[in-house]
């Protein structure tokens, strides 16, 4: 969802009195001059915070805390208004940055405060970089978290909820919610399944036991203990699971289903199993006795080798294997995306329905393939969704909906060039054209919208008839 410049500064303002309200008492408590900072950051250390974190100028730091052995603020975690930051150096040599609309909820349990994301996943954070191990309250942990949550809440105020069941510190979805969320069409369930079962044979005979390690064939009563432990539909076929717990209860390991991939990593009952569905995983590749799972959007995750195989009871080519099959099941739900993706069509206009005149091109006079204009569709609604911008992901996924469509680098490279705004803007004047796309959207502009605009337009410095000029170039695609 787009929004607008004054919207942003609006969001921008009740963030920072929010956590700065709601955080006085810890920092009363907690704040000091060498490695914890709630707001009252000095300017020397703002500054290798940015340096470090690659914070922009347009966001206010709240909070610091600096894990780094001899306070460099090189390591440990940001929050500002925009998100959340953490460089664990050990871990990534790159901070992870987390929206906070990406947010859905925060928990603090076992000496962690997890981070549950609205797409599923879940991520925990070490306690050490909210307070000092051994000086802290767990009250105040707790507080810590449901201000992180109604940050969230904030920002999540004007979207849809996701389908989220947070129970005793826990993080999963009912039957009935995962049903709608993993549902996966029954072709592509079937393909992923015959996928697997075709690819892991090998394995299969290798490392299947009765005991801890399955592939594809489940006793019932196991299947059973897995549908509740992890919560997963009655959608979704088990095509692996296993458990490295001494005695194994189906409480701790990994599973893999036609949805996606499951992980527990605790021993206790009411602990946080996550989910990532096929779509959104990159690759998978193994490593330093770890499978790493690389996310479309930049993420990546480190499991560890026990959670597939029995410790020194594996070589590297079967690591190397079942990663490959990973990453070959991820890229079919990838390339079913494409297809799903490229037949969308929106009835109805939104903000993200407006963008600056252009013209199709014309290939030698005539009129562009099926397939050209299914790519050019899709660059469209990538291009307007994002004020021109491009993530990775919509990059990665455009390549390879150029690659199946069968279009050249040159001709895509030509058909983008099509897409380039006929007006050209300054910096000022893409304002000003965003927030009257906000204005727009809803149809007529109200008499308080066109004031807004006219001081918009005088305070940018823009003139009636550029104004008008501006406004004149947005069409409804």
């Amino acid at each position: 969802m787009n929004v607008g410049p004054k919207r942003k500064r609006e969001m921008k303002e009740q963030i920072r009195d929010l956590f700065n309200n709601r955080m006085k008492s810890l920092s009363a408590i907690y704040e000091n001059t060498t490695d914890t900072f709630y707001s009252h950051i000095p300017d020397d250390v703002l500054k290798s915070i940015r340096d470090a974190f690659k914070i922009s100028a347009e966001e206010d730091v709240l909070f610091y805390r600096d894990t780094s052995s001899f306070n460099t603020a090189l390591n440990g975690l940001v929050i500002t208004t925009s998100g959340v930051y953490w460089n664990l150096n050990y871990i990534t040599k790159d901070p992870i940055h987390v929206e906070w609309n990406r947010i859905q909820h925060a928990v603090y349990k076992d000496l962690s405060i997890h981070l549950l994301f609205s797409d599923g996943l879940s991520h925990p954070l070490d306690i050490k970089l909210f307070f000092k191990k051994g000086k802290f309250e767990p009250e105040h942990a707790l507080h810590f978290a449901a201000v992180l949550t109604e940050i969230a809440e904030l920002c999540q105020q004007t979207k849809a909820p996701d389908a989220v069941n947070v129970n005793g510190g826990g993080y999963q979805r009912s039957q009935q919610e995962n049903s709608e969320v993993f549902a996966v069409p029954n072709s592509l369930r079937e393909q992923i399944r015959l996928l697997f079962v075709d690819k892991m044979d090998s394995l299969k005979r290798t490392h299947e036991d009765s005991f801890n390690t399955f592939y594809c064939e489940l006793p019932d009563d196991t299947i059973k203990s897995l549908k509740e432990g992890f919560a997963i539909s009655s959608e979704e076929d088990v095509l692996f699971f296993r458990d490295p717990a001494f005695l194994a209860s189906t409480l701790e390991g990994v599973l893999i289903t036609t949805s996606g991939v499951y992980w527990n990593l605790s021993y206790l009952e009411n602990n946080l199993a996550t989910c990532t569905t096929w779509d959104r995983i990159q690759a998978v590749e193994y490593r330093d006795s770890n499978m790493h799972f690389f996310f479309r959007d930049g993420f990546s995750y480190a499991l560890d080798i026990k959670y597939f195989f029995k410790k020194k009871k594996f070589n590297l080519d079967h690591a190397n294997h079942f990663a490959a099959v990973l990453t070959e099941i991820a890229n079919l739900c990838q390339q079913s995306e494409i297809q799903r993706v490229s037949n969308v069509r929106v009835d109805e206009p939104s903000i993200d329905s407006y963008t600056v005149a252009t013209s199709f091109p014309q290939q030698g006079g005539s009129s562009m393939t099926t397939a050209e204009q299914e790519y050019l569709t899709e660059y469209k609604e990538c291009l307007a969704s994002n004020g021109g911008e491009f993530s990775d992901s919509e990059r990665r996924l455009l390549e390879r909906m150029r690659k199946s469509l069968g279009i050249s680098v040159k001709r895509a490279a030509e058909l983008e060039d099509s897409l380039t705004p006929a007006l050209q803007l300054t910096e000022v004047e893409s304002e000003y054209l965003e927030e009257y796309k906000q204005c727009v959207v809803g149809g007529n502009i109200t008499d308080s919208e066109r004031r807004l605009l006219d001081r918009m337009k005088k305070t940018l410095g823009i003139s009636d008839e550029r104004a008008a000029e501006i406004e004149s170039s947005i069409i409804t695609i």
